[in-house]
C-alpha cells in the first residue's frame, strides 16, 4: 500500500467520523427543531386565537366606536345649529343693544335734566315744609285761642240763657202778681183806703220777694243715671226744670259736658249731652250756672 492510499484512507477515516459526527448532530437538531416547533405551533395557536379574540373584540370596539361617531356627529351638528342660532342670537342681541345704547344715551339728558327738576322740587318742597310748619304751629295757636273763645262764649251763651230763662219765669210771675193785684184792687175798690195801703204793700212785698227767690238761685243736682248719650239727673218740675233748658255737668272744679233737658218728670230730668270734654259719671253734680 502505497502513500497516497493510506493518506485517502485516513481522509475517508476522518471523513466518515466527521459525517457521522454531522449526522449525530443533526439528528439532535432536528429534534429539537421538531420539539421546538411543536412548541411554537402552540404558541401559534394561542397566539392566533387570542389574536382572533383581540380582533372580534376590536371590531365590535370599532363597531361601537362607530355608533359613538355617529353620535357624536349628530350631537356636534346640533350643536352647530345652536351655535349658529345663538350666533344669529348674540347678532340680533348686539343690534338690541347698540339700539337701548342709543336710547339710553338719549334718556340720560332726560334723566339729568329730570334730576336737576327734582332737586329744585325739593328744595321748593323743604321750603313749602317749613312755611308749612310754621302755619300749623300758627295754625295749633289759632285753633287754641278759638277753642278758649268758643269756650267762654259757649259759657256766656249758657249764661245768657239761664238769664233769660230766668227772666221769662220772672216775667210770668210778675203778671199773675200783677193780674192779682189788679183782681184785688177792683174787688176792694169800696173799701178805706187804709185797707188798701196794706194791701198793696203786701203784694209788692211778695212781688219783690218772688223776684228776688227768681234771680238768686241756680238749679243744682247731681247725675242719677247714664245711658249713652242720654244724661239723667236729680232734679225736675218741682224744682223749676223745663224742656230745652241747659245743665252744666261738672265734677269738682273740672267741666265735664252740657246737656240740654228733653224730658222733664216731677223729681228728675233727662237730658241729651251736646258740648263734651269727657264721659260724665253718677255722682257728677248738675247746675244750671258754671
Amino acid at each position: 500500500m502505497n502513500s497516497f492510499t493510506k493518506v485517502l484512507t485516513v481522509l475517508l477515516t476522518l471523513v466518515s467520523i466527521f459525517l457521522c459526527g454531522a449526522v449525530v448532530t443533526y439528528v439532535i437538531d432536528t429534534s429539537n427543531v421538531m420539539d421546538k416547533n411543536e412548541t411554537l405551533q402552540t404558541n401559534y395557536d394561542a397566539l392566533k386565537s387570542k389574536t382572533n379574540m383581540q380582533l372580534r373584540q376590536a371590531d365590535e370596539g370599532l363597531v361601537k366606536a362607530k355608533n359613538e361617531i355617529e353620535s357624536l356627529n349628530q350631537r356636534i351638528a346640533v350643536l352647530e345649529k345652536e351655535k349658529t342660532d345663538a350666533m344669529v342670537e348674540l347678532k340680533n342681541a348686539q343690534h338690541d343693544v347698540v339700539k337701548w345704547q342709543d336710547r339710553v344715551n338719549g334718556w340720560a339728558g332726560v334723566v339729568k335734566s329730570f334730576e336737576q327738576t327734582i332737586g329744585e322740587l325739593e328744595k321748593t318742597l323743604i321750603a313749602t315744609r317749613d312755611q308749612l310748619s310754621g302755619e300749623q304751629v300758627e295754625s295749633v295757636k289759632l285753633s287754641n285761642r278759638l277753642n278758649e273763645m268758643t269756650t267762654a262764649l259757649d259759657e256766656k251763651i249758657v249764661m245768657l240763657e239761664a238769664l233769660e230763662a230766668e227772666k221769662r219765669r220772672y216775667q210770668e210771675k210778675n203778671a199773675m202778681l200783677e193780674e192779682k193785684i189788679s183782681q184785688l184792687m177792683q174787688g176792694k175798690s169800696s173799701g178805706s183806703t187804709t185797707t188798701a195801703e196794706p194791701v198793696t204793700k203786701s203784694v209788692s212785698s211778695n212781688v219783690s220777694m218772688a223776684g228776688s227767690n227768681l234771680t238768686n238761685a241756680p238749679i243744682q243736682g247731681v247725675v242719677t243715671d247714664i245711658k249713652d248719650d242720654l244724661v239723667s239727673i236729680s232734679v225736675g218740675k218741682a224744682d223749676g226744670v223745663k224742656s230745652g233748658m241747659k245743665f252744666h255737668i261738672a265734677r269738682g272744679v273740672n267741666f265735664i259736658c252740657d246737656i240740654t233737658v228733653t224730658d222733664v218728670d216731677v223729681s228728675k230730668s233727662v237730658g241729651i249731652i251736646g258740648l263734651k270734654s269727657s264721659m260724665p259719671k253718677i255722682g257728677d253734680s248738675a247746675s244750671t250756672e258754671l
